[in-house]
This record gives C-alpha cells, sequence and structure tokens, in this order.
C-alpha cells in the first residue's frame, strides 16, 4: 500500500474526484482485500508538505482578447518559490491538507529525464481560440518538488 505523509492511495484517489473515468482500487484493510470504486484522474500530482496553489485574477476587458490563454496557476512552496502550471490542463485543484494536488486532463506523465519529472501536453482540453499559442507542450519539475504522481488512479512515482 502507497503512503506518505500518513495519506494511503485509496484516501488520496477517493479525495480527488472531480470527472474522469471510473477506476476499482483494491487496498487492504485490516487484513483484507477490499475493492472499491473511485474516480481516477488521468494525471495526478501531489506536491511535498506545506506548498499551496495561487491563481491570477480574471481579467474582464471591455475589448475581446483572442489567444491569451486563462489566467496563470502557480503552486506556491514553503519557501515563497513559485512554479507555473499549465491552467488550461488543470481538472482539479486542491490545496487542503497541507499540500497542494493537482490534476491534469491532457497531460502524460513520461518519466524521469536529466534528473526532471517531465510530462507531456498530449491534448487540449479548450478550443483553440480560447488558447495561448505560446502555451507550453512539456512540463518539467524537479523530483524534491513532488511527494507522488497518480496515473489512472494508480501510483507511478516514487516507486
Amino acid at each position: 500500500m502507497y503512503s506518505r505523509s500518513g495519506t494511503s492511495q485509496t484516501s488520496l484517489t477517493e479525495l480527488l474526484h472531480l470527472t474522469s473515468v471510473p477506476a476499482a482500487t483494491a487496498f487492504v484493510d485490516g487484513g483484507r482485500r477490499r475493492m472499491t470504486r473511485v474516480n481516477a484522474y488521468p494525471l495526478l500530482i501531489e506536491f511535498v508538505s506545506g506548498t499551496r496553489i495561487t491563481r491570477e485574477p480574471e481579467v474582464v476587458s471591455k475589448l475581446p482578447i483572442l489567444q491569451n490563454g486563462p489566467p496563470g496557476t502557480s503552486v506556491v512552496f514553503g519557501d515563497g518559490a513559485e512554479v507555473p502550471l499549465p491552467t488550461d490542463q488543470i481538472v482539479f485543484a486542491n490545496d487542503g491538507g497541507g499540500a497542494a494536488h493537482v490534476g491534469f486532463g491532457g497531460m502524460s506523465f513520461e518519466g524521469i529525464e536529466g534528473g526532471q519529472l517531465v510530462f507531456l501536453r498530449v491534448r487540449d482540453l479548450q478550443p483553440e481560440a480560447l488558447l495561448s499559442p505560446q502555451r507550453g507542450r512539456r512540463m518539467t519539475l524537479e523530483p524534491q518538488m513532488v511527494a507522488s504522481i497518480a496515473v489512472d488512479g494508480r501510483i507511478v512515482w516514487p516507486q
């Protein structure tokens, strides 16, 4: 069973339930094996303890703004450092419980490259007209920023 900071895989998955494909998760409870229906995110990143999420305010303009993208979203670490996230890919964000949890709908976890966790945009979740042409296709994070990564409800990092 996965455990980090007192959070089991099952409770983490059950906690984060916005929209996605339901998955059956097996876990051990007092020596008994049980199956529970839970919702899983395509990609869920649990950041380290002491992190929180911040989002820039929505700008309402009297003039039409095309391909500007949504307001920025960042994870803020305990030391004040901020790491920007692809806002248009976020389907879930919660920083209750002392750590930021962010679910992404159109990103994939590719593994570790050059000592960094690598994520790629595999599909856009919004129409092209609403997205910035400068949107990133690749996101990298330092491993020490991340407590865990789940893909479709299954912890894939750390192993």
